[in-house]
C-alpha cells in the first residue's frame, strides 16, 4: 500500500480529480502569491490516525523541482500536523523568483510515522525496523565538512532498524564478533569495519527476509532529525541530550545495551552516541556537487578514501553526537567504537 500521497495542483487552482487511496488524504489544495516574497500552499488532511510527516516541494515551469528550505516556512507542515481543514504553510522566498522560474506545480507529501516490521532472524533473533516516512529536509551543520546546508527530498518510505545491531542479532547471521565489549547479548557489535558490516548485510540478505543495506548518510541524518530543525531532535538544549543518548557524560566509559534510552519522534533508540553507525557513502570534505534525492554518494573521492559513520559514540561529547557530525574511516579498519544500524526499502509494500 502506497503511505505516502503526492498532491498535483496547477498554479492557482484547486487540485482536480484526485486518486482514491488510502488514509491519510490531502484535499483541497490551492497555491496563491501572496505578495512578491511570500507563496501560500493550504490544503486540508483527514483520515490519519496517528501522527504525520507533511512536506511540500515545486515544480518550476520548465520542469526544475524547487525544494523549500524549511527555514523559509511556517506553519502546519512537519510532524506535529493533525487532521483538519484550511492547513495553511507559508514560504518566505529570501529572493524573488526569475520570470523563468514561475511555479506551476506543487506537491505536499503526507507519510505516516510510527509503523514497524519485525524481521526473524536465525535461532528464533528479532530485527525490529521503523518505517521511515518520505519528506524532504536541511542537511547539514556548521563544520566545515558540514557545508552547504542543502536541502534533500526522501522522495520514498524506508525502513531503518530502531535500534543499531546488537550483538545478539550479528551473532545469528555472523560468527565474527570483533567488539571490544562483550558478555551482554544486546550491547551494540561494535569495533566492526565498514567491510565487515557489508559481509554482515551480504549474510543478512542471502537469508531471503528482505534486501538489507546500510542507510544513505542523507537518509541516516533525515531520520534522525525526524522531522526537526534544531541543533538535536529534541531541541537546543545539550542538558536533554543525556535522555536519549550515552555520551561521555552517562556512559561510564562503556557501551550499555540497545534501547535503554528514549527514542527519537521517528522511533528510533540509540541514534546519538552510543557507536559511531556506518552509512554507504564515501567521503567528500564539502557537500558542493552532493545528492540531493537521499542516495548515497558512491563517488569515491581520490584525496578522501574513507568511509563515513555518523552519530557520535559514548566516548564522545556533546558536540560529536549530533545529527550533522561526520566521522571517517578507511573501510577496511574497524576504528574503535564503530557499528552499525540496517536498512531496507519499503517499495515492495506499496
Amino acid at each position: 500500500m502506497l503511505v505516502h500521497r503526492m498532491i498535483r495542483l496547477a498554479c492557482g487552482l484547486m487540485l482536480m480529480g484526485a486518486i482514491a487511496m488510502a488514509a491519510p488524504v490531502v484535499s483541497n489544495v490551492r497555491f496563491s502569491s501572496e505578495d512578491a516574497a511570500t507563496r501560500k500552499i493550504t490544503y486540508d488532511l483527514a483520515g490519519a490516525t496517528g501522527p504525520v510527516m507533511v512536506s511540500v516541494v515545486l515544480q518550476d515551469q520548465v520542469g526544475k523541482w524547487i525544494i523549500p528550505d524549511l527555514r523559509a516556512l511556517e506553519g502546519d507542515f512537519g510532524t506535529a500536523v493533525a487532521n483538519g481543514t484550511g492547513k495553511t504553510i507559508y514560504w518566505h522566498i529570501t529572493k524573488p523568483l526569475a520570470e523563468d522560474g514561475r511555479i506551476l506545480e506543487a506537491k505536499v507529501i503526507v507519510s505516516e510515522i510510527g509503523r514497524t516490521k519485525t524481521v526473524k532472524l536465525p535461532g528464533g533473533v528479532e530485527l525490529e525496523l521503523a518505517r521511515i516516512p518520505a519528506g524532504t529536509f536541511l542537511m547539514g551543520g556548521d563544520g566545515k565538512d558540514e557545508s552547504p546546508r542543502h536541502m534533500v527530498w526522501i522522495k520514498k518510505d524506508f525502513y531503518l532498524g530502531k535500534t543499531e545491531v546488537s550483538q545478539k542479532q550479528w551473532d545469528a547471521v555472523l560468527k565474527k564478533n570483533t567488539s571490544n565489549v562483550k558478555g551482554n547479548p544486546q550491547l551494540p557489535v561494535e569495533s566492526v569495519s565498514w567491510d565487515l558490516c557489508s559481509e554482515f548485510i551480504d549474510a543478512l540478505n542471502k537469508l531471503g527476509k528482505d534486501k538489507f543495506r546500510m542507510p544513505s548518510e542523507a537518509e541516516w541524518e533525515y531520520a534522525c532529525r525526524a522531522g526537526t530543525t534544531t541543533r538535536w531532535f529534541f531541541g537546543d538544549d545539550a542538558k536533554k541530550l543525556g535522555d536519549y543518548a550515552w555520551i561521555t557524560t552517562n556512559s561510564g566509559g562503556t557501551t550499555h545495551s540497545v534501547g535503554e534510552k528514549k527514542p527519537n519522534p521517528f522511533g528510533l533508540y540509540d541514534i546519538l552516541g552510543s557507536t559511531f553507525e556506518w552509512v554507504q557513502d564515501w567521503y567528500h570534505p564539502t557537500y558542493e556537487g552532493a545528492p540531493v534525492d537521499g542516495s548515497a554518494w558512491m563517488v569515491k573521492d581520490k584525496e578522501y578514501p574513507f568511509k563515513v559513520s555518523r552519530g557520535g559514540a559514548f566516548h564522545m561529547g556533546e558536540n560529536i553526537s549530533t545529527p550533522a557530525y561526520r566521522t571517517v574511516q578507511f573501510p577496511n579498519e574497524d576504528g574503535s567504537w564503530y557499528g552499525l544500524r540496517v536498512a531496507c526499502d519499503a517499495e515492495s509494500e506499496e
